[in-house]
C-alpha cells in the first residue's frame, strides 16, 4: 500500500511540476522597441495616391521611388532623444550623403501610449539649384505609429504640398533582416 501511495505521489508531482511552463523573458516595452540597439532600416513602403515623377511615371511602391543610396540608411533612436541616421557609401556624388552620421532629435507624443513619433525621415534632402544634395532636410516629421515590435516598425507619414497630399506607409526592420538593395 505504501508503494502504491508513493508511486501516486511521484506521478502526481511529475504532472504538477511539468504542467506549468516556465515564464519566458518579458516582452520589451514600446520604448525598448523604438530604441532597439540594432537600429531600423527601411524594408518597404507604399505611396498613396500614386506619386507622379518629373518624367510622368506614377509610383506607388516607395522602394521604386528611392535610390539605392537612400535604401541603405539605418536609423538609431537613442533613449536620450537623439536620432542618428547612419548613411552608407552607395551614394554617388551629389546623389546623397556618403558614410555620414547625422544627428537630430526624436520624441513620442505620449510616453505612455504614443500615437505619433516625431522624427527625421532618412530620404528627405535639401537640394541646391542644380538638384545636388546639400544634406538631409532636418525638419522633424510627424509620423503615425501603426505597429512596433522588437523587429518591425510601421509608420505612416502624410505629406501635404502644392503637388498634393500623399501618404507614405513605411515598414522599417532590424537591418540584419532586410534584403540588400541594388
Amino acid at each position: 500500500m505504501k508503494k502504491i501511495l508513493l508511486i501516486l505521489v511521484l506521478v502526481s508531482s511529475i504532472f504538477l511540476f511539468t504542467a506549468c511552463p516556465l515564464p519566458g523573458p518579458p516582452e520589451p516595452t514600446l520604448l525598448q522597441c523604438v530604441t532597439a540597439e540594432h537600429g531600423w532600416k527601411l524594408a518597404g513602403g507604399t505611396i498613396t495616391p500614386a506619386y507622379q515623377t518629373a518624367d510622368g511615371e506614377n509610383i506607388t511602391d516607395l522602394m521604386d521611388f528611392l535610390s539605392a543610396c537612400e535604401k541603405d540608411d539605418v536609423i538609431y533612436f537613442d533613449d536620450n532623444g537623439v536620432e542618428r541616421i547612419k548613411t552608407n557609401a552607395r551614394c554617388a556624388e551629389g546623389q546623397g550623403l556618403q558614410d555620414a552620421e547625422i544627428k537630430t532629435l526624436w520624441r513620442l507624443d505620449n510616453a505612455g501610449t504614443p500615437n505619433f513619433i516625431y522624427m527625421q525621415l532618412p530620404f528627405f534632402y535639401e537640394y541646391d539649384d542644380e538638384g545636388n544634395v546639400l544634406g538631409l532636410d532636418l525638419k522633424t516629421e510627424n509620423c503615425k505609429m501603426i505597429d512596433i515590435t522588437k523587429d518591425e516598425f510601421q509608420l505612416i507619414y502624410t505629406d501635404s504640398s502644392e503637388a498634393g497630399t500623399y501618404k507614405f506607409n513605411m515598414i522599417f526592420r532590424d537591418p540584419k533582416k532586410v534584403d540588400s538593395y541594388k
